[in-house]
């Protein structure tokens, strides 16, 4: 009865750290890229060529399925799309996309985009596998009348 109750206990911790951790997900009502961790909402408003100042990156990732992604991602460029500063303008606040028909728009700073969900992460799945073969292995010694317990 012991060693049922030593392993409740484990495999409530377990799951109270995984419940604890938050997940977000970004608004996809519109078009946006991801530069430097900030979401920048992609407007139709025009760029001219003379106001285009130096490049400061490009998509890393697309995706049209909702969710949270690493990266300079975008939900509506394609990989490899670039974005560049615009000329009198801060780049945490506005930035030129240039569009795949050569076109350049500015996208505005909405906000910080959501951090990956950790059950994204190979990290995470490492530690649980880890956690749950622990107390498989501890449930299977302490249940195992033939050890010898020196604590």
């Amino acid at each position: 009865m012991r060693h049922f109750k030593l392993i409740s206990v484990l495999m409530c911790v377990l799951l109270l750290m995984t419940a604890r951790i938050p997940t977000a997900f970004a608004d996809w009502a519109s078009k946006f890229v991801v530069y430097v961790g900030g979401m920048y909402t992609v407007t139709e408003a025009e760029v001219t060529e003379d106001r285009i100042g130096e490049r400061i990156g490009k998509v890393t990732r697309y995706s049209d399925r909702e969710g949270t992604y690493r990266g300079n991602f975008s939900n509506a460029f394609p990989k490899g799309t670039p974005y560049y500063a615009i000329i009198g303008e801060s780049a945490s606040e506005t930035i030129a996309v240039r569009t795949p028909e050569g076109r350049y728009w500015a996208a505005v700073y909405s906000g910080d985009y959501p951090e990956a969900a950790i059950w994204a992460s190979v990290y995470f799945w490492i530690g649980v596998v880890v956690f749950v073969v622990g107390v498989m292995i501890m449930a299977v010694w302490l249940t195992n009348p033939k050890q010898k317990r020196g604590f």
